[in-house]
Protein backbone atom coordinates (compact mmCIF):
# COMPACT_ATOMS: atom_id res chain seq x y z
CA UNK A 1 0.00 0.00 0.00
CA UNK A 2 0.96 3.54 -0.79
CA UNK A 3 -0.31 5.03 2.58
CA UNK A 4 -0.47 3.29 5.77
CA UNK A 5 -3.60 2.61 7.47
CA UNK A 6 -3.86 1.49 10.45
CA UNK A 7 -5.89 -1.72 11.29
CA UNK A 8 -8.10 -2.12 14.52
CA UNK A 9 -9.58 -5.56 15.38
CA UNK A 10 -13.13 -6.13 15.63
CA UNK A 11 -15.54 -9.39 15.35
CA UNK A 12 -14.64 -11.79 12.23
CA UNK A 13 -18.40 -12.24 11.56
CA UNK A 14 -20.03 -8.80 11.20
CA UNK A 15 -19.08 -5.87 9.19
CA UNK A 16 -20.33 -2.89 11.78
CA UNK A 17 -17.87 -0.13 12.02
CA UNK A 18 -15.82 2.27 9.55
CA UNK A 19 -13.43 0.44 6.86
CA UNK A 20 -11.36 1.93 4.48
CA UNK A 21 -10.99 1.05 1.10
CA UNK A 22 -7.36 0.02 0.34
CA UNK A 23 -7.26 -1.95 -3.15
CA UNK A 24 -9.50 -3.06 -5.94
CA UNK A 25 -8.58 -6.23 -7.96
CA UNK A 26 -9.95 -5.76 -11.71
CA UNK A 27 -9.97 -9.34 -13.74
CA UNK A 28 -11.62 -8.07 -16.88
CA UNK A 29 -11.53 -4.08 -17.67
CA UNK A 30 -10.54 -2.24 -20.94
CA UNK A 31 -7.26 -1.60 -19.40
CA UNK A 32 -6.88 -5.43 -18.65
CA UNK A 33 -5.97 -7.02 -15.43
CA UNK A 34 -4.41 -5.09 -12.52
CA UNK A 35 -4.64 -4.30 -8.94
CA UNK A 36 -5.28 -0.33 -7.93
CA UNK A 37 -3.85 1.24 -4.68
CA UNK A 38 -7.02 3.47 -2.97
CA UNK A 39 -4.95 3.39 0.79
CA UNK A 40 -4.09 6.90 -0.03
CA UNK A 41 -7.96 8.47 -0.96
CA UNK A 42 -9.57 7.77 2.13
CA UNK A 43 -12.57 5.84 0.70
CA UNK A 44 -14.41 5.05 4.03
CA UNK A 45 -17.50 2.43 4.41
CA UNK A 46 -19.31 3.09 7.53
CA UNK A 47 -21.36 -0.19 8.31
CA UNK A 48 -24.33 1.17 10.89
CA UNK A 49 -25.82 -1.35 13.15
CA UNK A 50 -28.92 -0.20 11.31
CA UNK A 51 -28.37 -2.11 8.06
CA UNK A 52 -27.26 1.31 6.45
CA UNK A 53 -24.05 1.87 4.82
CA UNK A 54 -22.82 5.22 4.25
CA UNK A 55 -19.36 5.61 2.06
CA UNK A 56 -17.44 8.96 1.12
CA UNK A 57 -14.08 9.37 0.00
CA UNK A 58 -11.55 11.86 -1.19
CA UNK A 59 -11.09 10.59 -4.57
CA UNK A 60 -12.37 12.85 -7.42
CA UNK A 61 -14.94 10.72 -9.20
CA UNK A 62 -16.28 8.88 -6.31
CA UNK A 63 -19.63 8.76 -5.73
CA UNK A 64 -20.34 9.25 -1.57
CA UNK A 65 -23.68 8.79 -0.32
CA UNK A 66 -26.35 5.78 1.82
CA UNK A 67 -27.27 2.67 0.74
CA UNK A 68 -29.07 -0.03 2.95
CA UNK A 69 -27.08 -3.58 3.11
CA UNK A 70 -27.48 -6.98 4.81
CA UNK A 71 -24.92 -9.52 5.90
CA UNK A 72 -25.91 -13.00 5.49
CA UNK A 73 -24.04 -16.18 6.37
CA UNK A 74 -24.39 -18.63 3.56
CA UNK A 75 -25.78 -22.37 4.99
CA UNK A 76 -23.32 -24.54 5.68
CA UNK A 77 -20.37 -22.79 4.82
CA UNK A 78 -19.02 -21.54 7.96
CA UNK A 79 -17.34 -18.12 7.50
CA UNK A 80 -19.05 -17.29 4.12
CA UNK A 81 -20.88 -14.42 3.52
CA UNK A 82 -22.98 -12.47 1.26
CA UNK A 83 -23.03 -9.07 1.28
CA UNK A 84 -26.04 -7.20 -0.34
CA UNK A 85 -25.71 -3.06 -1.05
CA UNK A 86 -28.57 -1.64 -2.56
CA UNK A 87 -30.08 -4.77 -5.01
CA UNK A 88 -26.58 -6.00 -5.57
CA UNK A 89 -25.01 -9.35 -3.83
CA UNK A 90 -21.46 -9.84 -2.99
CA UNK A 91 -19.61 -12.57 -1.82
CA UNK A 92 -17.76 -11.75 1.11
CA UNK A 93 -15.04 -12.86 3.68
CA UNK A 94 -14.45 -11.31 6.92
CA UNK A 95 -11.28 -11.61 9.60
CA UNK A 96 -10.86 -9.44 12.51
CA UNK A 97 -9.06 -6.41 10.70
CA UNK A 98 -9.75 -7.02 6.95
CA UNK A 99 -12.45 -7.55 4.76
CA UNK A 100 -12.92 -8.56 0.84
CA UNK A 101 -16.00 -8.19 -1.00
CA UNK A 102 -16.86 -8.91 -5.02
CA UNK A 103 -18.05 -10.55 -7.87
CA UNK A 104 -15.76 -11.75 -9.80
CA UNK A 105 -17.34 -14.80 -11.19
CA UNK A 106 -19.40 -11.79 -13.23
CA UNK A 107 -16.18 -10.24 -13.85
CA UNK A 108 -16.95 -7.86 -11.33
CA UNK A 109 -14.01 -6.33 -9.42
CA UNK A 110 -12.74 -7.69 -5.87
CA UNK A 111 -12.68 -4.51 -3.31
CA UNK A 112 -10.20 -5.03 -0.33
CA UNK A 113 -10.53 -3.12 2.98
CA UNK A 114 -9.16 -2.59 6.70
CA UNK A 115 -10.98 -2.33 9.34
CA UNK A 116 -10.70 1.37 11.00
CA UNK A 117 -13.36 1.39 13.63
Amino acid sequence: MACPVVAVSGPDDDVVGKWALVKVHTVFSAEGEGIADHSCDNTVYHFQQDGILTTSSDKEGFSSGTSSYELSQIPSQPGHYTLTIGNITYGCSISKSTMSFGNPALDGPVRDFVRIQ
